[in-house]
């Protein structure tokens, strides 16, 4: 009953064996920089698993996490995203 989660800086860097793996593993969320949510992989992801961007601590990147729909972010300023709603 544990959930796994995939730490990945760049899903550009051997994306399709950390996709496998991914898959391999039944993960639960694949986690990604906030420097890497783009691109042809991100979206491979992103069709299978939860995609959560770390470390998000600047109001503009995480506004623009919010508008690409990432499911969960990583911050050292919970209270800055907070105040975004």
């Amino acid at each position: 009953n544990i959930r796994i989660a995939l730490l990945k800086e760049n899903p550009h860097e051997n994306g399709s064996q950390i996709l496998e793996l991914s898959k391999i593993l039944k993960a639960y969320s694949v986690n990604f920089s906030k420097d890497n949510i783009q691109g042809q992989y991100f979206e491979d992801f992103r069709r299978d698993f939860r995609i959560f961007a770390y470390t998000v601590n600047q109001p503009d990147s995480m506004k623009k996490m919010i508008d690409l729909q990432i499911d969960a972010i990583f911050t050292d300023f919970p209270e800055e995203f907070s105040r975004l709603f």
